[in-house]
């Protein structure tokens, strides 16, 4: 679930600015993860982690999976969320460009198991603290 917010700016970006794209340049994006030593750590764990797996490049096949994702509503509103009834942790980034804090306490407000968890100084990166959070939950349920 979504509301307005950064992450259109961000995914824009992503795609080299251009908001209406119908396919992504994987040239652009490689450019994009190089802008921070963060992000270009992300970039190079995923070529790592694709080209194990699928063969060297792979990660352009992903990238354009992934830019299919980005660009297109899940289809998924808040109100939907009121349905689930099994203990939920939402943990975002208070600088997550997909998640806003604010969209994560409107996404919490409407479970009924929920639990919120936002995470100073991160973006939308898995990080130790991020897990460490996770595996907190995990082992109260």
């Amino acid at each position: 679930a979504r509301g307005p917010g950064s992450w259109r700016t961000y995914i824009a970006d992503l795609f080299d600015r251009c908001p209406d794209a119908q396919k992504v340049d994987p040239d652009a994006v490689e450019r994009f993860f190089g802008q921070s030593d963060e992000m270009r750590a992300t970039f190079e764990l995923m070529q790592a982690d694709l080209g194990g797996a699928r063969g060297p490049g792979s990660w352009r096949t992903y990238i354009a999976d992934l830019f299919d994702r980005c660009s297109r509503s899940p289809g998924v509103t808040f109100d939907d969320l009121r349905g689930i009834t099994a203990p939920t942790l939402i943990l975002t980034g208070d600088r997550d460009h997909f998640c806003s804090v604010e969209e994560g306490v409107a996404a919490y407000r409407m479970l009924e198991h929920g639990e919120l968890a936002i995470l100073p100084n991160h973006r939308h990166v898995i990080t130790p603290a991020a897990i460490a959070v996770a595996l907190e939950f995990l082992r109260r349920q």
